[in-house]
Parts: C-alpha cells; structure tokens; sequence
C-alpha cells in the first residue's frame, strides 16, 4: 500500500538506530530521564517553561513528533514531523505525594522521582497515527527544594545529549528564559547517513556470518536469574558510588595499565555476576557485555556535544570468567578486546546488524530466554561522562543531576550509567525489576564495588 504523503511535513525519515528506538521505547527500554534536583525553589514555572522552549528552539529535533506514515496496518513507517514552536508543557506535583505511593523505591528522593518517571511511559500503546511528542517534562516541590525531570525518546537524545540538554536549560533559565534562538531550522542526518562509508563497509558475505555469530554467542550467552519473568516489568535503580580519593586511585591504575573505567566496570560486573550464583568448583560462565561508544568524532563531518540526537554505537563481546580472576587482569584483557573491535570499526560496521536484532528480539520475546527479552548481562560506556561544580553543578541553585535510561523492555540485565561528578564516581545502574529483584542486583553492584575497591591498594 501506499505511503501517507510527507510532502508537506517538515522532518525526515527515522534512520535505522532511530528506529529500533522506536520500536523499543513503547515496550519501556530507551525512555531517558534527566532529573535536575535544585537547592531552592524555582522561581516561577513560567521561567522553568519559557527557559525549555528556548533549549526547544535551539535544537530543531526537540520540537520533533514520532509519527507513522504508512497506511499499512502491519508495518510502521516513523517519521520525525518537526513542530514549528515549541511543545513541553510542565505539570507541577508534590513530590511527598507522589513517593507516598510507590512501591519498592529508592530511598533518595531524586531517584526515586527518576525510577517513577522512567515508568511513564507516553509512548506506550501509541500506533503514532497521531504525532506524539519526544520531549515531557514534570517539577517535583520537595522539602529540601524542586526537581524537574525530563522525559525525552532516546531516538533522539543519546547521553550526550541529555547532559547537553541540560545544560542549555540551567544557561536558559539564568537569563529568565530570554535570548536569541541559535537554532537554523534544520535537523542533522540520522547517524547512519554521517558514517563514512570506508569505515562501515562490509561485504554481504561478512554480514551474513557475522548475523549467524551473534545468534550464536547469544545462545552460548549465562544468564542471571529471574524472579519473576511474567509480571508487569518496571526500570529500578541500584548505586555504586566511590569517595573522591577512592575514585583518585581507581582512574591513576586505569591510567597506568592504558584503561579506561569501563574495563574495570566490565570485569568486576563478570566476577560479581558468577559469584552471586555461588556456583561450586569454579565453574566458568560465558556472558554477554555490551559497550556504548559516542560516535560524534568519527563521523564525516565530525559533531560536537552541543549536536543532539542519537549517535552512539554499540560493540558486544564475549567473556567467559569463574569469578576467581584478578580484577585488573581481567579489566586489560576487556578493555584491550572491546579496543581491538573498535578500532576495526566493528561497531560501525555491525550497526545494521544488532539493529536487525533488537528489533527481531521485540517482534519475536520467545527467541529470548523466557521471553525475558535480555540480551546481554551488562552495559556500560566507554567514557564516563564528567561534571565539575565551575561548570554545571550548584550554578543556578543545581544541587545535583542524574541522566540515566530505562532498560525494562529489550535489553540488558544490568545497564550502567557513570558519571565523575566532583572527581567522585557515580554510576546508576538500571535493571528491569521484578524480573530481577533489587536484593539480587543490588548485592552484584556491591560486590562490584568490594571488588574494585580491594583493587586497588595492590597496586
């Protein structure tokens, strides 16, 4: 059948990321929430509204609105329809209200205020015959002052994004909102048509064994174990956190071994991930880790931070470990392997691929292991993101910020968010609950924790 005609929208057609995040949001993975906790009041919602708009106007594709296009019944065809102004409309709640109710929360107010966001879901039961908006936003009065929370589809805000977002809201609302719009109307190239072609070639042949390679690694794939695999799943946040010296020590042996924290994350997540199984005579496991690359530097023409959207890549490896490894040894050899792919540009050769998969994993549950659609036993990234007070925190009254995704749909057991805030490492880690239960996962982050902590004095 034919397409709904286009010609008088102003847009573009999703690119192939962008819509395997289309396909997952509605189903709960891929709902990013920014949550900005501020140490007074705000002023005036009115500020706080006029402060998003202006961030709206500079960057075209967050007044865009998911809509399908074709008129066939069993095929979805996404469309980015931009808006001509802007659309967030704030709701003001009391936060005491709101947490009164909720089961199994966090015992910090702003995170349990992001776990209660990143279960709303706009985009849920959507047939997008209708636009729907990619961009909600919500203020909490709480005791000890306000917090606003944004809700943006991932298809459009990767972590990058979402600091940037940010911190062109808090630069906003310090000129009460006003200025000048930056912004000249157009929207970028999803990432797929930026990447240069000699880095993303790869013959039909390749791919065809490269497909069955994942198929296959994903069978020979552990586990963790369910708690519940039928319920209604929601996204549910455990904490690693480390002191400013602890965090020191950690980033000068990543720096003498030629690491990055993500090797150490990946491989105190493997130990961690067999020990809680306490599986007797130090049987080895073979797991799944997924790893997050921004690529905004590598792309044709190269973007910056301050470009939003969705331009992250993705590089799976295997690792087979019996919890009784060396933590750093085991942190070199991740690290060093996920290396080695990326510098062949497996990640951007492989994009189409583990798109193709994810979304195959959404339309067909029972190819994953109880229909639990987990792909992967973690997911973390690259480079963690890094915030000082001189540049972000406590200007404009900002006590604190977290950005983080939901992950209850397709995806990872345990998904890692790390942020350096103030030299000390924080990193929010999402899991799909109750198909985990938070003693569970919040005992492998600890352990994680133990483990890199102990670390450390040996070297």
């Amino acid at each position: 059948m034919d397409a709904v005609n286009t010609s008088e929208k102003k847009g573009r057609a999703v690119g192939t990321t962008e819509n395997g995040w289309c396909r997952a949001v509605p189903g709960g993975t891929g709902i990013t929430v920014l949550a900005v906790h501020f140490s007074h009041p705000i002023p005036t919602v009115t500020t706080l509204q006029k402060a998003i708009h202006k961030v709206q106007l500079s960057q075209t594709i967050l007044r865009a609105r998911i809509t399908n296009t074709s008129s066939n019944p069993n095929h979805r065809s996404f469309f980015l329809d931009i808006s001509p102004t802007p659309t967030v409309e704030i709701k003001s709640f009391s936060g005491s209200d709101v947490l009164t109710g909720l089961p199994d929360r966090s015992s910090s107010i702003i995170y349990a205020l992001v776990e209660h966001e990143m279960n709303l879901n706009p985009w849920e039961g959507q047939d997008f015959s209708n636009p729907v908006d990619v961009l909600f936003a919500n203020l909490y009065e709480v005791d000890d002052g306000s917090v606003l929370v944004i809700r943006a589809h991932t298809a459009v805000s990767d972590r990058t994004s979402g600091g940037t977002i940010v911190k062109k809201l808090v630069d906003a609302m310090a000129n009460d909102g006003d200025g000048d719009d930056d912004g000249d109307g157009n929207m970028l190239l999803p990432l797929e048509d930026l990447v240069p072609p000699e880095l993303k070639k790869k013959a039909l042949w390749a791919r065809g064994i490269g497909m069955v390679g994942y198929s296959m690694n994903f069978l020979r794939s552990s586990i963790l174990p369910f708690e519940d695999a039928k319920a209604t799943r929601v996204s549910r946040i455990a904490k690693l956190d480390l002191g400013l010296e602890e965090t020191q020590k950690l980033v000068s042996v990543c720096n003498e071994k030629g690491i990055k924290l993500c090797g150490v994350l990946t491989a105190a997540g493997l130990i961690a991930a067999v020990k809680s199984k306490k599986i007797p005579n130090s049987k080895s496991e073979t797991h799944t880790i997924v790893t997050l690359s921004d690529c905004r530097k590598r792309l044709i023409n190269p973007l910056c931070n301050n470009d939003i959207g969705f331009y992250h890549s993705a590089i799976q490896n295997l690792y087979t470990v019996n919890g009784q490894e060396d933590i750093w040894e085991l942190s070199v050899k991740c690290y060093s392997t996920y290396l080695n792919a990326r510098n062949k540009n497996k990640d951007l050769q492989d994009m189409a691929d583990l798109n193709f998969l994810m979304v195959k994993a959404i339309e067909n549950p029972g190819m994953t292991h109880s229909s639990s659609l987990r792909t992967a036993l973690l997911s973390v990234f690259d480079e963690p993101e890094i915030y000082t007070s001189s540049e972000f925190l406590h200007h404009e009254g900002v006590d604190d910020y977290i950005g983080c995704s939901s992950t209850h749909g397709v995806g990872t057991s345990i998904a890692i968010f790390d942020t350096i805030k103030d030299g000390k490492l924080c990193c929010t880690c999402m899991f799909p609950s109750p198909l985990h239960s938070r003693e569970m996962v919040q005992g492998i982050i600890d352990e994680m924790k133990k483990l890199i902590v102990d670390g450390i004095p040996a070297m």
